[in-house]
């Protein structure tokens, strides 16, 4: 009852039941509890059964928790472990018993011995062959999960530290060209990091050159907390943004909401007024993103389980938009009276192309937009990225507020 996900164990809390079973043991079979409770025939049997018991509970509640891509529901719970009780019987009457306490002691030697040798040349076998990356269900789960991963960026995250001087891990800049000059700065958290192979594929086929720069807060002058070393460098990543002149299109992409409830709210609302005007005085062209959709699931339970034909996968796969505009009712009044100054600056309402009229979808077809609850794979932002294109030429979904 005591012990959780955040309790360390083992550790001093393994004494309790370790210090229990001695106690037990060191009462002796007269004790009460040994004598009638320990001693019943139904204790005595999960006894016999403990071992097998201990072996089969637990795949069958981690392969229960892998299919459900969660803690699996209390009915499932109960059913896997009901089932170990069944199994652990069969196991230990059919398999224990014959091979601890049956004859032909020889041929259950020649048998056991055969069967881990079998094994150890299976094991074998598929690590030679680089685990059968062949077998149409790799092929599968591959492309599934590449929805789920981060993709390398290393081939333009260090020349575009190299070429600006950053020399920490958290000195996060992209560059897609990084011999040539970037036209547009797109600046945020990590929900401005999700769109980068987007916006790139955009302003490329455009011939711009985007450049990425992590913030944490994208705002000029927001206090950073105690060992916060990515907002200690936000304003030096902002200032880059201002101070180049190529630049001409500063976009600004981030997961903080705006309210009004709260005097760091309202800092907030006027660190990102105080931004956007910086910007566009220095004549900049500023695109504020609105956020993607927080989803209330996570993205791989849409996900069928290869080679399990009973696995469920979460349909629809998607979330009420009824809940998630009621989440950001009041970060959007507060955006929308931030750009209402400001009639040069446009939005791009992203969560347009992700929801309908009734769900926010975290799959179209047969494509996963998530990685997670709250950021995008890489075929969402390529998707985004191509609305983003189609919003500034057709003029739809980059709109004043």
């Amino acid at each position: 009852f005591r012990i959780g996900e955040g309790t360390p164990f083992p550790g001093w809390w393994a004494l309790a039941p370790t210090i229990g079973t001695a106690l037990v043991l060191g009462a002796g079979p007269d004790a009460w509890p040994n004598r009638v409770l320990l001693s019943s025939r139904p204790m005595v049997w999960i006894g016999l059964i403990s071992y097998p018991l201990y072996l089969w509970h637990w795949p069958l509640l981690s392969f229960a928790r892998i299919v459900e891509s969660a803690t699996p529901a209390l009915a499932i719970r109960v059913a896997a472990l009901a089932l170990s009780f069944g199994l652990a019987t069969l196991t230990y009457l059919w398999v224990e018993k014959p091979i601890r306490f049956g004859g032909r002691v020889r041929g259950k030697l020649i048998a056991l011995s055969g069967a881990m040798v079998a094994v150890a040349l299976a094991g074998g076998f598929v690590a030679l062959n680089q685990r059968l990356p062949w077998r149409a269900t790799v092929q599968t789960q591959l492309t599934q999960q590449r929805a789920l991963v981060l993709q390398d960026e290393s081939h333009i995250s260090n020349p575009c530290k190299e070429r600006y001087g950053f020399d920490e891990t958290w000195e996060l800049c992209l560059l897609d060209d990084v011999d040539a000059p970037p036209t547009v700065a797109l600046v945020g958290d990590s929900h401005g990091h999700h769109l980068v192979a987007g916006l790139r594929e955009h302003y490329r086929s455009r011939g711009g050159n985007l450049l990425y720069l992590g913030t944490r807060l994208p705002f000029w002058d927001v206090p950073a907390r105690r060992n916060d070393d990515v907002q200690k460098v936000t304003n030096q990543m902002l200032d880059l943004a201002l101070q180049t002149p190529s630049i001409e299109t500063v976009v600004i992409s981030t997961k903080v909401k705006l309210h009004n409830r709260s005097p760091d709210g309202r800092q907030l609302a006027e660190a990102l007024r105080s931004t956007v005007k910086r910007y566009v005085t220095a004549g900049k062209k500023v695109v504020i993103v609105r956020d993607v959709p927080r989803l209330d699931f996570q993205p791989r339970q849409c996900l069928r389980r290869v080679a399990i034909p009973v696995s469920t996968t979460k349909a629809p796969c998607a979330m009420p938009r009824e809940s998630f505009e009621r989440t950001t009712a009041h970060h959007d009044a507060l955006l929308g009276s931030v750009l209402r100054q400001f009639p040069t600056v446009e939005l791009f309402d992203a969560p347009s192309y992700l929801c309908d009229e009734e769900l926010c979808w975290a799959m179209l077809e047969e494509t996963l937009l998530y990685r997670d609850r709250d950021h995008l794979s890489t075929d969402g932002s390529l998707y985004l990225g191509q609305k983003f294109g189609l919003g500034l030429l057709a003029g739809a979904s980059l709109r004043r507020w």
